[in-house]
């Protein structure tokens, strides 16, 4: 045969081949792999529906949205603030970017926000999964369980259906972000991945100050992935990466000194060192007994006389860490989960006391990530071994799940509204809770139960005599019957337990406007705007008192402030109508009154 003959019987052949390949039936992984993380996601999405018909509850729900001035109108003045103030003591300038953007797209409407909550939940879900795909060694097994005890726990509901979390959700994303191309970076020392990497840190940050960890999180990395330690680049490259984290971490701790962070003293060093193992053991227990899951889990309201179970826990702790450093002759994985769990909730383990809570399930929602991934990989080894787990272990996932999607589906129930979430906490910590009590009591308060309001701020009272946020809101109670004597007793007692207090300056000011105290109540919504210059109420408190001591003038300047909050004010626009109409300028009044019509 010829080899042109030869030459072409060989193309032909080839051709043959390609053809046949091209032909055969496609590997089905990656169709089914689609399939199963849809389902997760789906599953996840069906678990959290409750959500979707919760209303606001009044726990930082009104901080942060319904009583925010500041979202309501996306002006540059206000974007500008975001990125230069700290709004409800945190500099999350991005989180309050988006909760600004759902305020154009559906005003005060809950449905919207949670729906924004739950789809950022859901877009965590796949990020989890590519995260943990990738660190596995691209292992699908690996990440498709880790991906579903994130999307599933019950735990996670906080972050997910609490709109004023919508921090947790939105720093996660460009959190996990920033580790997958930091992985991309490592396989192929690409500059650009390092540099989208801080890129993702710096919107993660911008998100909620938590997200300081990530460069520890890149070492931890470095160390799971045998990075050579002599490898120059392993610390110069993260620099500026540290160096951020401190700037972001200064500042948040000046922001909170005076408000979250409680004072240090209250607790002897033992006591705290007992809070910070207590947490750290409850988490990881949470995890596979999601039991007595409250939106507080309030600190023993005596110092000096913590149960026996939290002088037993830093012991549990050394035993953990015993057993975590034991592993290290065979592997890594329960070291860098353990490290991964530790490192993401060192800032929040209440060693120094931030907010009134001793735990706080939220802080789970990255945290649990590093606890996920070491069962995600010991079931991975389990299904390769004979016996019974590799026969029946994926029964077990699939019950396992479903049992964490009803549990998520009816806890997010709870979060329906102020009353459900507050008695919630009541049945679990009763007389142990004067912030549930107060809140609950808010609750009635704003639905007109004022009986039952008044009680529960009687509760919370009884619980904790210088709760001075008790005081205003049954003063508020008072006023809303007329009892203005009572009132005024008891926004004087909260002035005199925190004397720079606004709400308690402006509330005031209206029950001297009641009592026909209009000089005394000028000065009182004067200091509550010295204190904080968006207080809409006490521009309309003082509006109305200079408007009924014929200070024309400045009532029309109070009105227009307030006016660049809710400009839709239609009892505002009518007020400095008048004020613009006693004032003879005419045509502004016009021009309020056919706003008003």
């Amino acid at each position: 045969m010829s080899k042109r003959k030869s030459k072409k019987n060989d193309l032909a052949k080839a051709k043959v081949t390609r053809r046949m390949a091209s032909e055969r039936p496609k590997k089905s992984y990656d169709a089914s792999l689609l399939w199963v993380l849809g389902a997760i996601v789906l599953l996840s999405f069906i678990a959290f529906s409750p959500s979707l018909s919760n209303d606001f509850v009044n726990w930082d729900d009104d901080i942060y949205v319904t009583d925010n001035p500041l979202i309501t109108q996306l002006s540059a003045e206000n974007v500008y603030k975001y990125f230069t103030e700290p709004i409800a003591s945190n500099y999350h300038p991005i989180t309050i970017l988006s909760l600004a953007i759902d305020y154009q797209i559906a005003e005060l409407k809950p449905f919207w926000y949670h729906l924004v909550n739950v789809l950022l939940h859901c877009l965590n879900i796949l990020l989890v999964f590519y995260f943990t795909y990738l660190l596995s060694h691209k292992n699908k097994m690996v990440g498709l369980i880790t991906c579903l005890i994130f999307a599933l726990h019950p735990m996670h509901v906080e972050s997910v259906a609490w709109v004023a979390e919508r921090k947790d959700v939105l720093y996660t994303v460009f959190f996990m972000l920033s580790l997958i191309v930091y992985l991309f970076y490592q396989s192929t020392k690409n500059i650009r991945y390092l540099l989208a990497c801080f890129a993702f840190f710096v919107l993660s940050l911008l998100s909620k100050p938590s997200a300081v960890v990530l460069p520890l999180i890149l070492l931890l990395i470095d160390w799971y992935q045998n990075r050579k330690l002599n490898d120059k680049w392993l610390l110069l490259e993260k620099i500026p990466f540290f160096v951020l984290a401190f700037v972001i971490g200064y500042v948040t701790v000046l922001i909170q000194a005076d408000t979250a962070i409680s004072d240090f003293d209250k607790y002897s060093l033992a006591e705290r060192f007992c809070f910070a193992s207590y947490g750290f053991v409850m988490y990881l227990v949470k995890l596979f007994v999601p039991f007595k899951l409250s939106a507080l889990h309030p600190y023993p309201l005596a110092a000096g006389s913590l149960p026996t179970i939290f002088w037993l826990m830093p012991a549990l702790v050394v035993l953990l860490l015993g057993l975590t450093v034991w592993s290290l002759k065979r592997t890594k994985v329960l070291a860098f989960g353990m490290a991964f769990y530790f490192i993401n909730l060192a800032l929040v383990l209440q060693f120094v006391s931030v907010g009134m809570a001793v735990m706080s399930e939220r802080y789970t929602y990255v945290s649990y990530i590093g606890l996920a991934f070491i069962i995600g990989l010991a079931f991975d080894y389990g299904t390769k071994q004979q016996g019974a787990f590799k026969k029946y272990g994926q029964y077990g996932l699939v019950a396992c799940a479903l049992v964490l999607a009803v549990l998520t589906y009816q806890r997010c129930q709870v979060w329906q509204n102020g009353e459900k979430l507050w008695t919630d906490v009541i049945e679990k910590y009763p007389n142990k809770a004067p912030v549930a009590y107060n809140n609950r009591g808010n609750y009635f308060r704003n639905k007109g139960k004022i009986p039952a309001a008044i009680k529960d701020f009687n509760q919370a009272i009884a619980i904790k005599s210088d709760y001075h946020l008790a005081y205003t809101n049954r003063g508020n109670a008072y006023f809303s019957s007329q009892k203005n004597e009572l009132a005024l007793a008891d926004y004087n007692k909260v002035l005199s337990l925190v004397a720079d207090n606004d709400k308690a300056y402006c509330n005031r000011a209206a029950v001297y406007f009641k009592m026909g105290k209009y000089p005394e109540g000028i000065a009182d919504a004067t200091k509550a705007i010295e204190l904080n210059p968006y207080y809409v109420d006490a521009y309309m408190n003082r509006g109305v008192l200079y408007s009924v001591t014929k200070q024309h003038q400045l009532a029309a300047a109070d009105y227009t402030s307030l006016l660049k909050y809710q400009p839709k004010n239609h009892q505002v626009l009518n007020w400095r109508g008048i004020a613009y109409r006693n004032l003879k300028q005419y045509q502004k009044s016009l021009s309020d009154r056919k706003s008003v019509v």
